[in-house]
């Protein structure tokens, strides 16, 4: 199961601008695939980040806010870059997402004990 969804991301992208940034052949339509494709690098980045930390993956729902959060801003940067818009200054979402990241490598080591109860199913949330 996913950290996100694509409706998920609705409070920070309107839903017609997230079409745009997954409709490459520009028919008005999101390309079949691309949001799977997209949100699959972030997750491996997330979890990349989790493992390093020693957490036990996979993570039972429901999700630790700093899961949810790296994820959130990790898909919205890498909607933004798929556009070409790079950097802190063109980028809305780019500080957030390396922020975001930051603080989830941080819980990640400093709560792993807590963290690997969430990947044991209990229903232990975390906030940021």
């Amino acid at each position: 199961m996913s950290y996100i969804t694509q409706t998920s991301l609705h409070s920070d992208i309107a839903p017609e601008f997230l079409v745009q940034a997954l409709d490459d052949d520009r028919d008005g339509v999101a390309d079949a695939g691309v949001w799977d494709t997209l949100l699959t690098a972030v997750e491996a980045e997330i979890n990349g980040i989790l493992d390093q930390a020693g957490v036990t993956l996979p993570l039972a729902a429901p999700y630790p806010d700093a899961v949810v959060a790296a994820t959130r801003y990790g898909a919205l940067e890498k909607l933004w870059l798929r556009r070409g818009i790079a950097g802190d200054d063109r980028n809305p979402f780019a500080v957030r997402a390396r922020e975001a990241r930051k603080k989830l490598a941080e819980w990640a080591k400093e709560d792993k004990a807590s963290a690997n109860t969430v990947a044991a199913g209990s229903e232990t949330q975390i906030s940021l």
